[in-house]
């Protein structure tokens, strides 16, 4: 489908996209209203294929094996949503600089196998890869940055048979399967969300000293507001209050026991059954995910990347369109989908 002939899209978003046989990617965002002045603080990063220079002539001699069509497709993929002042520099740092820095030690790791011939990239060395670039890119924003400001980080990375989900923070990502017979999408995985809501994450945060805002227990209780991690930073003179237990970013909130590192998990896609079904992976902001389920969501997406006559971008509008219509007060957070 031709997107110049929907000019309608260009003014209301910001959005990128690309559909090659058998499928593609798409990227979309809306920045929100309301509140105190600033920009759209959600940032996303698609790189597909992404290939480390280096590991070409071992995934030649791989794919002579028996293994799934699409298994050496690897991609990047993450949603980066920063909050409070300055947070849209450190969502952008992280979207920036995050795909040079796990390439950095993914690399290191083949050179740990070139040294020792016995030795061989395991999914734990990935992980741990991925849990690393979070960390130092964490480090570095109070200098690069300065210390305010943070930012959630949502990264999908395929890497032949595995996809691997690295989450910090309260945006979401999962994996779907389409079926072309039904039209349907099912959802077979999702990330979780690092929210006071969680006892683990409510636990961390209390062990470490950290001060929680909770709206049911305020007298200003208001309808469809999370509890809060609360810190007085002196130099700023005021509270601080984040929604989410994990983040980048966030230097002072690391008192309170907001910690950068995230939740790896590993999906298998030898292991799910696809037979006729296409597989795709959607992440988002709180500003969808907080209005719409993850099946709706699966639906458009499905519906627009496989269907000849739909478009990822235009499900992606629709998606947008629908959470704008679900709010009714005068504040709309920024909100922003990527999928492959």
């Amino acid at each position: 489908m031709d997107l110049s002939r929907k000019p309608e899209i260009r003014k209301r978003f910001s959005y990128g996209a690309r559909i090659p046989d058998g499928g593609g990617w798409a990227v979309i965002t809306r920045k929100g209203r309301g509140g105190r002045p600033k920009p759209n603080q959600d940032r996303a990063v698609i790189v597909s294929p992404f290939a480390i220079s280096g590991e070409e002539e071992e995934k030649k001699e791989e794919e002579e094996e028996e293994t799934s069509p699409d298994s050496y497709d690897d991609f990047l993929l993450g949603i980066f949503d920063g909050h409070d002042v300055g947070g849209e520099r450190v969502a952008e740092l992280v979207t920036t600089r995050l795909p040079e820095t796990l390439a950095r030690y993914i690399l290191h790791l083949r050179g740990v196998g070139r040294e020792n011939p016995a030795y061989t990239v395991e999914k734990d060395d990935i992980s741990s890869a991925l849990s690393s670039s979070f960390v130092e890119l964490d480090g570095e924003t109070p200098e690069v940055v300065g210390p305010d400001g943070g930012s959630t980080a949502s990264v999908v990375y395929r890497r032949g048979d595995l996809i691997f989900f690295a989450n910090t923070g309260d945006s979401t990502a999962f994996a779907a399967l389409y079926d072309p017979s039904t039209t349907l999408s099912n959802v077979i995985f999702e990330t979780r969300p690092h929210k006071l809501s969680d006892t683990e994450e409510r636990r961390r945060v209390k062990k470490k000293g950290g001060e929680i805002w909770d709206p049911r227990e305020s007298s200003l209780d208001r309808e469809g507001v999370s509890a809060r991690v609360v810190l007085y930073v002196e130099r700023r003179g005021e509270e601080v209050r984040i929604a989410m237990t994990r983040s980048i970013g966030d230097y002072e909130m690391r008192r309170a026991g907001v910690i950068p590192d995230p939740d790896v998990d590993i999906l298998d896609i030898r292991e799910v059954g696809q037979l006729d079904r296409h597989l795709f992976v959607v992440a988002g902001s709180d500003g969808v995910f907080d209005f719409l389920d993850k099946e709706e969501i699966a639906y458009e997406i499905g519906k627009g990347l496989f269907e000849p006559e739909d478009h990822p971008i235009l499900a992606c509008e629709r998606l947008l369109e629908k959470v704008r219509l679900k709010i009714s007060g005068n504040y709309r957070d920024d909100a922003t989908i990527a999928v492959r």
